[in-house]
């Protein structure tokens, strides 16, 4: 796991090309997680994104699911379950993950 300071240092990174998975937070500094998303799906479409919040915004979590996003957690969360979503999405499979 490679945690960044933000999205902009991810894209400068050079790791989009090898990532397995993404957690993205909705609100981050510079960039959205939401544009992240939609940038790395454009050069990545096979690339499984999570989408995490701690807002209650229903808008940017049916937009995220809708741009393809496998799964969609409100903060606080469990770790567990937010490391059995990255599991379930490096083992693969199309479609959002179970929760």
């Amino acid at each position: 796991m490679v945690v960044f300071p933000s999205a902009e240092a991810f894209i400068g990174s050079g790791l989009l090309e090898s990532a397995g998975c993404l957690v993205v937070d909705v609100r981050m500094p510079g960039m959205r997680g939401l544009e992240l998303q939609a940038l790395c799906l454009r050069c990545r479409p096979e690339l499984p994104v999570i989408v995490i919040s701690a807002f209650d915004d229903d808008d940017s979590e049916s937009r995220s699911m809708q741009v393809g996003a496998r799964a969609f957690f409100h903060k606080p969360f469990a770790p567990t379950d937010l490391l059995k979503a990255v599991r379930q999405a490096l083992e693969g499979g199309p479609g959002p993950l179970e929760q």
